[in-house]
């Protein structure tokens, strides 16, 4: 079978594509360069089609032609391309996690423009016109009738903060945020944490600190001990963390135009 020579009809029926798209893949090397026929045909052996065979099934999982071209070459030269591919996957993945936390983000941004502006639509007149966004003077005059006080104390609502840092392993930053960013929608999402933000050194791109707004450090203990965050921190590749000895704060004082402002 495969002293069988193929010509590009031949071979662009067995792979199922045009014989343009044949040619092309041999200008951008996807398969070798054919050989000759003493008419001048291009001929391949059989082995070219199992390349041909895999394109359509690639390309669904996101890898571009010339990507492909690029492992199909470490194949034929007799190199394994496994672990280029993980690394070109890793990539894809964490270029995919950044467009949908993107989009979540500017969903929020829509949902909350919407139930606001329908909410106003629902209270005018038949007929009007009701902008779609809000107007900042017209929030500033709301906040007036509400009787907003500046100088009122108010009330502080316990809260900590901690701080984690952790040591990525060399060359796996894309896999660590890739996989810590499902983490950190994990554990926002657990009763009593307010706010989770992190941060990567400028200094050292392998060090990340992870800052965390907790109603109490009880809470930050639960959301710790559950099953689905021990399973999805192993598998994080970090070198060392600081997770069991977290460091926790409470606000003691704050600055505020240069005056120092009690916290109480």
């Amino acid at each position: 079978m495969s002293a069988l020579k193929l010509t590009v009809s031949q071979l662009a029926r067995i792979a199922g594509v045009g014989p343009d798209s044949i040619r092309h893949c041999e200008r951008i090397g996807l398969v070798p360069k054919a050989e000759r026929s003493p008419a001048g045909y291009r001929l391949w052996t059989a082995r070219e089609v199992q390349y041909l065979k895999w394109v359509a099934s690639a390309k669904r999982a996101g890898f571009t032609l010339r990507e492909l071209a690029e492992i199909f070459r470490m194949y034929r030269a007799g190199s394994a391309p496994c672990r280029t591919v993980r690394d070109l996957l890793q990539r894809k993945l964490a270029d995919l996690d950044r467009e949908v936390d993107e989009l979540s983000n500017l969903r929020a941004q829509l949902r909350r423009v919407f139930v606001r502006w329908k909410g106003r639509l629902r209270r005018a007149s038949s007929g009007d016109f009701v902008p779609l966004f809000d107007d900042p003077a017209r929030r500033a005059r709301q906040a007036i009738n509400r009787g907003f006080d500046a100088k009122k104390p108010q009330r502080r609502k316990a809260m900590i903060y901690a701080l984690v840092t952790f040591h990525v392993q060399p060359s796996k930053v894309h896999e660590f945020e890739s996989l810590h960013r499902v983490l950190a929608r994990f554990i926002s999402g657990q009763p009593g944490c307010i706010a989770v933000k992190v941060h990567r050194s400028l200094k050292n791109p392998q060090e990340y600190v992870v800052y965390g707004t907790w109603e109490g450090k009880e809470a930050w203990e639960r959301a710790h001990q559950t099953a689905e965050f021990k399973t999805q921190f192993q598998n994080l590749p970090i070198e060392r963390h600081t997770l069991s000895s977290a460091s926790f704060f409470d606000v003691a004082y704050a600055y505020q135009g240069g005056e120092v402002a009690p916290h109480s």
